[in-house]
């Protein structure tokens, strides 16, 4: 919007504008307003508010031509509420009045696509920039609080109570790291109860949390990764945290597979079921019809993604560290493993040597 009179000289053959800040929702954040104007060959002037003036001028150097306006309409700049919206057309005799007619000459889509950052060829990119949504993928980790007899149940014995819930956060903490090497991609952390935001917020401060919703596994699994896509996510995929030395090859693959023509990608693990599942569309059939926690849970998860036509691709199978031969195989895995995989788990695999010489006897 411009002052009162349009543009005028101040005597040295410049051109000087007044740009009022944009009050229209559809209008580009303040701080482009100058940048795109010093771009075009405008310099700065000395601010001048007075009263009703709200903004700041800018001076164009002489040497370049056009006046104020013209350059600003050049680089899509508008300037005042007329140019910023496309001609309403006329509302129909007893249409409601907040009615948006659609068409070339009118409505939201019209007005959208006159304004600079907006239309159809613009949504993605806001979607990624301004919704909270960094990457067009996403990647989950499911995770409950390490609660002493809660968790881990089935390694105790040979452990406490106390110490499979230390060796839990051991695993999940290792696992975030292991998140954190996959580039492109947005992080977060399914949890559960929900009064354990604070410590995942402190466990994770960079991964966006997000509270599991829904009544049997499955049903927690449908929710988070339809909601991801949802929010504009092209590619979704949520993986458990009972693997901490899974490689991180096996994560990069699951989007490349999903960015190359797979529908549906799965990770098996060597009890019947699977550590990963990724998703380019929701699929709740596969999550919710499939009997979780059970031997079958891979063989009944690809027969659903047969029966609905989907394209799946299969990773690398990979093992949970749920049982005690479980734990023996992962201080197998590490004794040989360099010292930066999972430094945690072996940190407490050190510590508890001695159980663990147990274990590999029995095992």
């Amino acid at each position: 919007m411009q002052r009162a009179g349009g543009p005028r000289s101040d005597g040295a053959g410049r051109c000087r504008v007044t740009l009022w800040t944009p009050q229209h929702p559809l209008q580009p954040a303040r701080p482009s307003d100058p940048v795109r104007l010093l771009a075009a060959g405008w310099r700065r002037a000395a601010h001048h508010r007075g009263p009703g003036t709200v903004g700041c001028e800018r001076v164009r150097d002489p040497g370049v031509p056009g006046c104020a306006l013209c350059a600003a309409q050049r680089i899509g700049l508008p300037l005042s509420r007329r140019l910023r919206r496309a001609p309403r057309a006329e509302r129909p005799a007893g249409q409601p009045r907040r009615h948006l007619p659609v068409g070339p000459r009118g409505g939201a889509p019209a007005r959208l696509a006159t304004c600079p950052g907006q239309g159809p060829d613009a949504q993605q990119q806001r979607v990624y920039n301004g919704g909270g949504v960094k990457s067009p993928n996403a990647l989950l980790v499911i995770a409950k609080q390490p609660t002493p007899g809660r968790t881990k149940t089935r390694l105790t014995p040979p452990l406490t109570a106390d110490a499979a819930a230390a060796l839990y956060e051991c695993f999940l903490a290792d696992t975030l790291d292991l998140v954190r090497g996959v580039p492109e991609t947005d992080h977060l952390i399914a949890f559960l109860p929900a009064e354990a935001r604070a410590y995942f917020a402190a466990l994770a401060p960079d991964f966006e949390l997000v509270l599991q919703e829904g009544a049997g596994l499955g049903e927690r699994l449908d929710h988070a990764l339809t909601a991801c896509l949802h929010r504009g996510y092209e590619r979704a995929v949520i993986m458990n945290s009972d693997g901490p030395t899974l490689p991180v090859t096996h994560l990069a693959r699951a989007f490349a597979a999903l960015r190359d023509g797979a529908e549906v990608v799965l990770g098996p693990s060597d009890d019947g079921g699977y550590y990963l599942i990724g998703l380019k569309q929701p699929a709740p059939r596969l999550l919710r019809e499939v009997r979780m926690s059970t031997p079958n849970v891979l063989a009944d998860t690809l027969a659903l993604a047969a029966e609905e036509g989907l394209q799946v691709e299969l990773l690398p199978a990979w093992y949970d560290v749920d049982e005690a031969a479980d734990l023996a195989r992962l201080a197998r895995e590490l004794a040989d493993a360099p010292p930066q995989v999972a430094p945690r788990s072996r940190a407490f695999l050190a510590h508890y040597a001695g159980d663990l010489d147990l274990l590999r006897d029995e095992c």
